[in-house]
């Protein structure tokens, strides 16, 4: 009977381990411990274990007084989202949501919300870009620009103004004719004894507009005066 009993004893202690079943909150552990250290594909498939065991979400008991906060649809987004899946990553979030997972975890929440913009940012179709042709400016009328330098070199600036403002509306985006335009108002502006507010402030937003189109501009010393100049210069 000795025998018997002490070989009984020998074979218990020689049998190798049965292994303990694994609750869903052991999987669960895994889960997070597996995300922790940057492993998405165990962390995966250690989720999908837990959630085979417990379905329903929540702050749950695992054993005893202990309790855990629950979110697998959640975590298995994070996961699926590390792993590159973001299609896998989004469906899991939608789940996660459903399930008011993160519903009362402000953190979770606005973590879930990045990580399903980014992926849904990636998801998205590139945006094709269709470049539309670039309009040739219309041709400037050179017999008007002919009579406009004429009138400004005899002192003319009325006819000037009228000329360079003709070719400033047909042609907006030319900062040589802004230039010569604020040159005939600021000409004006002297020649009417410096008195008109309004002509100066037209002479300064031509001049502005002129330097904006063309910061390389510099004004002609021929045909603009040091005055001017150094307005422009100013305005740049």
């Amino acid at each position: 009977m000795r025998l018997l009993l002490a070989t009984f004893l020998l074979f218990a202690l020689l049998a190798p381990p049965v292994a303990a079943r694994e609750e869903w909150y052991d999987h669960y552990d895994n889960a997070l411990a597996a995300l922790n250290r940057g492993d998405h594909t165990a962390a995966i498939a250690s989720i999908e274990a837990a959630l085979a065991r417990k379905k329903r979400s929540g702050y749950l008991r695992t054993y005893g007084n202990n309790y855990i906060r629950y979110v697998p649809h959640f975590q298995l987004g994070v996961a699926w989202h590390g792993a590159g899946d973001c299609q896998a990553a989004v469906a899991s979030f939608a789940q996660s949501e459903a399930r008011s997972e993160t519903a009362d975890a402000p953190e979770l929440a606005v973590r879930l919300e990045r990580l399903r913009d980014e992926c849904e940012t990636r998801l998205a179709p590139p945006v094709v870009s269709v470049e539309k042709p670039v309009a040739e400016p219309p041709p400037i009328d050179r017999a008007l620009l002919e009579r406009g330098l004429a009138a400004y070199l005899e002192g003319n600036f009325e006819g000037s103004i009228v000329s360079f403002s003709n070719l400033t509306q047909t042609t907006p985006g030319s900062a040589r004719l802004r230039l010569l335009l604020g040159m005939s108002l600021h000409g004006a502006w002297v020649t009417g004894g410096e008195t008109d507010d309004g002509l100066i402030e037209r002479a300064r937003v031509e001049l502005a507009g002129a330097a904006d189109l063309d910061r390389a501009l510099v004004p002609d010393p021929a045909l603009c005066p040091p005055r001017v100049a150094a307005l422009y210069r100013s305005l740049r």
